[in-house]
């Protein structure tokens, strides 16, 4: 990556050299000498369009001016980007210099004519894509089944682009796991309860730590309902506390504290206290002991006296 701390000392002594004022500078490039002033300063670079006239104006090379030499940038400069890119072969390492003073319209061009089938190599021009030639390039990946270009794009893609390659995904029986973290949680929801209809409930899991909690929640009491506690368990995590509390209930009422044990880490304390203090008034100590890790010292407290009574 260029030195914008070292372009900008670079400019100054140039133009301290050359006699003139920012201001001067800045009226000779057509920009505002606040511009000029943020250059000097290491706040921004040059527009790439500037580089050439800045070269000329000062009667050095783009390389000597940037401090280095990345012939892409120079090529894009001056003009020249097509054949540079016909005639030779663009190393990572130059795009990744080049991306940040590359108009857009520029980056869309090498991306195009490098193919996503080098997205490795041009994975770091990514940033500087318009969002409408990102979610392109993502829904052509995903047409040619280029899953790694999927995934390196998927990023900075939109929600709509990325739900087209996981609908595309679906259709194929191809999982959608990698897609899940760039995904809209009402997208997750929808695709998570396809899958529960398809019958892979399994596969649910998967989709959990996107959904928000009160989706989760619906989920769980359905797997609950149709193949019992053992079921919910990895559920429980990502589940709001309230809802934790409401599910473990209605197993205690159906089958005892033995089958709220899964439930203990993610209830409410106070909850878990309710359910021991009635426990102990059934059960006696032993039947609550499992009870006590997640109870608040008040509750414990309580119990402890209940007993010594």
């Amino acid at each position: 990556m260029f030195n914008m701390l070292k372009i900008g000392k670079k400019i100054a002594e140039l133009r301290k050299k050359a006699n003139m004022t920012q201001m001067e500078l800045a009226d000779r490039l057509g920009i505002s000498y606040q511009a000029v002033s943020n250059w000097e300063r290491g706040n921004s670079m040059p527009d790439i369009s500037k580089l050439p006239e800045l070269a000329s104006m000062f009667e050095i090379t783009i390389d000597e001016l940037l401090g280095e030499r990345v012939q892409l940038v120079t090529s894009a400069a001056e003009g020249g980007l097509d054949e540079y890119m016909e005639n030779n072969e663009i190393s990572p390492e130059e795009i990744r210099s080049a991306a940040p003073l590359l108009k857009p319209v520029q980056v869309k061009e090498i991306f195009e004519k490098k193919g996503t089938n080098n997205i490795e190599k041009i994975a770091p021009l990514l940033p500087f894509l318009a969002e409408d030639d990102i979610n392109r390039f993502l829904e052509k990946a995903g047409e040619d089944g280029e899953t790694g270009a999927v995934l390196q794009i998927a990023p900075f893609a939109s929600e709509d682009a990325i739900r087209k390659v996981a609908e595309k995904w679906s259709r194929e029986k191809q999982s959608i796991k990698a897609l899940l973290p760039f995904m809209s949680e009402d997208d997750v929801w929808e695709f998570a309860q396809q899958s529960l209809a398809e019958g892979a409930p399994e596969a649910v899991l998967d989709f959990l730590p996107f959904m928000a909690e009160d989706e989760v929640g619906k989920l769980a009491i359905e797997c609950y309902e149709k193949e019992g506690t053992e079921a919910i368990k990895p559920f429980l995590p990502f589940m709001a506390e309230d809802e934790v509390g409401k599910l473990a209930i209605e197993c205690y009422e159906k089958e005892g504290t033995e089958a709220i044990k899964p439930f203990l880490p993610f209830m409410a304390e106070d909850e878990v206290g309710r359910l021991a203090l009635e426990d102990y008034k059934t059960g006696g100590i032993e039947k609550i002991k499992p009870l006590l890790p997640f109870m608040t010292e008040e509750d414990v407290a309580k119990l402890a006296r209940m007993i010594l009574e």
